[in-house]
């Protein structure tokens, strides 16, 4: 059938527009038809109404060519097949002036339900429409549906998308990982569900050596997201990257976890800088927080709100502004302009302070209560000393202390060899283990996943296992929700990191026969109390100043008191609803963290870190090093 369709569409190959159908047409499988009309020289393609879908494998389209579905036509995955974890519906790599152009009810589709189960391989990369390293492209009038990653990833020149609807994807309506001169107008992003980070739209660098010059969305709306409705992530990027220039004009989000968040990572001395501009913007968070800023300090991005109004029906603040380490400094290079926040929750919360002086923090915000009541307030120097106050104080804080050689360290293992109970204590947010192999041989764990979350259920990914310093990675299977054992062979004596995916589970190490702890030499710890249970951490003092913090907040709450190596209590609250700060050191020994549940019971998110002090919270008192 095929050769006879081809030698039947002689004229067809030289002539300037075809038809798909042309070629032929197969009611299941019409891909080598496809590939030879997108082939065959013409500069329109138009993919014909037929009596059902054009079932297809995976295409990849060629430069110069205008691809056009006719109405109520649809480009569908073949069932069954796609079995590759990159197999895109459509793919468009390393080629200029394309155009995709769809008609009313016209689409990509994709079989998200199959592919995230077995016989499927895990993956988050079964993209609908792949634009990769491409100049001059336009995307137009298309709906993208249900793909097995995202319904678009983009990275490229000269594009544009326009009267789009991504819709019920595994991964993000959309993802922008490089992009300068980007148009996305008049789309729709919605129902995303799958695998993290489940965003409607997701711009995100995968490296430094990409860029986001001229990225505009306008009039888009992004709703029912799992994620968040806007996600700006820029911790891959550094200051060479910039300057970042993304604009959110006239563009509305509701009903997702969050409803836009700019985060700027962690390096703190070489941040990305830019500018990133929310103008006439509407966002109606019926979950979460509306904004939240991470990370947005001097030197980094500046972020700017123009006639921007946020409906706020939750009891969360409309707007967080924080940072993940205080050494960062506190927010700044933040214009609310003339915000108008509706609903009766404060406005705005600091989520996580910094040290330093804020010098472009500005605006004059309406905040106007479901009563109709209405006040403004101006973001001025007592506003600031009210609002985003300087870590404790603005005391000097110690330096953080980097891992230690394990040639210079001591096991301090009570019950060598054997296995003990851990504190209850879950792990989120990938927050990494760390452990001491005193000697070659076997490390013993148990451990299972706890879900939370409804519908959520545990993660498949791999636990990773590798030398602190580098060297091989082993993986593992994760444990499922129930206690499973397994063991680790270390070849040689040393620290070895246990990595965890950053799944929406927590993962509950229960047992060990190495000493093991929280590793928090690289950022703050993220943990959690297992069913409320009390539980013990313990750290090294030395005659060096420290300081131990553990953060709460207005919704996670939790008691906690800190005593040293003469059980002399340093510090102590009953509840913590923000930065609990304890400053230590001056006596050799080992300081415990006594935690337990709040006066004022409310469910337990617990953020740790250590400054001035080896970067270890030990889950056994009875396993350690020195």
């Amino acid at each position: 059938m095929l050769i006879a369709g081809l030698m039947g569409a002689g004229a067809a190959l030289a002539a300037d527009a075809v038809k798909v159908s042309d070629f032929g047409y197969d009611a299941a499988d019409s891909t080598e038809y496809i590939r030879a009309a997108l082939t065959s020289g013409a500069r329109r393609v138009t993919l014909d109404r037929q009596a059902g879908p054009w079932y297809t494998l995976p295409l990849k389209m060629p430069s110069n060519v205008e691809l056009v579905l006719e109405p109520s036509v649809e480009l569908v995955a073949k069932r069954g097949a796609f079995r590759g974890k990159r197999d895109y519906l459509l793919e468009l790599r390393n080629v200029t002036n394309v155009v995709i152009r769809g008609s009313a009810g016209s689409a990509l589709r994709m079989w998200k339900c199959d592919y995230q189960k077995p016989p499927y391989e895990k993956s988050q990369w079964r993209y609908a429409l792949r634009i990769a390293a491409c100049t001059n492209v336009l995307v137009d009038g298309l709906h993208l549906l249900e793909s097995g990653g995202d319904g678009i990833g983009v990275n490229g020149r000269n594009i544009t998308i326009c009267n789009c609807v991504c819709d019920r994807n595994h991964r993000q309506g959309m993802s922008v990982f490089s992009a300068e001169n980007l148009l996305v107008e008049n789309c729709v992003f919605s129902n995303t569900m799958g695998t993290p980070p489940q965003a409607g739209v997701d711009i995100e660098p995968n490296s430094a050596d990409e860029r986001l010059r001229n990225v505009v969305f306008r009039n888009c709306r992004s709703f029912g997201n799992t994620g968040i409705g806007f996600e700006v992530y820029l911790a891959q990027l550094r200051r060479r990257s910039g300057p970042v220039t993304i604009t959110f004009d006239g563009c509305s989000a509701w009903d997702n976890r969050s409803e836009t968040s700019l985060n700027c990572g962690k390096a703190a001395g070489d941040w990305v800088y830019g500018h990133v501009r929310y103008v006439n913007c509407m966002f109606r968070p019926t979950h979460g927080r509306a904004v939240t800023l991470s990370s947005v300090v001097a030197g980094s991005v500046d972020v700017t709100f123009e006639g921007t109004v946020i409906s706020n029906a939750t009891d969360k603040a409309a707007v967080s502004a924080g940072v993940s380490d205080p050494v960062y400094g506190r927010p700044d290079g933040i214009d609310f302009g003339n915000l108008a926040v509706v609903g009766d929750a404060p406005w705005f919360t600091s989520g996580g302070v910094g040290a330093g002086v804020v010098r472009n923090v500005r605006g004059r915000v309406t905040v106007i209560g479901t009563d109709g009541s209405r006040r403004v307030e101006t973001i001025d120097e007592p506003w600031i000393a009210a609002n985003i106050p300087p870590f404790d104080g603005d005391r000097a804080l110690p330096p953080r202390v980097g891992l230690p050689s394990a040639d210079r360290v001591q096991a301090m293992d009570k019950f060598d060899g054997e296995t003990v109970s851990l504190a209850p204590v879950a792990i989120l947010g990938g927050t990494p283990l760390v452990f001491l192999a005193d000697r070659p041989g076997e490390c013993r764990f148990a451990a299972r996943q706890i879900v939370v979350a409804h519908g959520v259920k545990p993660t498949e990914q791999d636990l990773a296992i590798q030398p602190v310093g580098g060297g091989r990675v082993v993986k593992l299977r994760a444990p499922g929700a129930k206690t499973e054992e397994f063991s680790f062979k270390a070849r040689k004596r040393g620290f070895y990191r246990i990595s965890f995916p950053k799944a929406h589970t927590r993962f509950y190490f229960e047992k060990s026969n190495v000493p093991i702890a929280l590793d928090v030499s690289g950022a703050r710890g993220w943990i959690a109390q297992v069913g409320q249970r009390p539980f013990q951490l313990t750290f090294a003092s030395s005659a060096n100043p420290c300081t131990f913090v553990a953060r709460g907040s207005s919704h996670y709450h939790f008691a906690v008191d800190v005593r040293d190596a003469t059980d002399q209590v340093l510090g102590a609250s009953k509840l913590v609803d923000g930065p609990f700060i304890v400053h230590g050191g001056c006596r050799e020994g080992f300081c415990t963290a006594n935690f337990s549940r709040a006066a004022t019971p409310h469910y337990g998110f617990i953020y740790l870190d250590l400054y001035g002090a080896p970067p270890f919270l030990f889950l056994s008192p009875d396993k350690m090093w020195k």
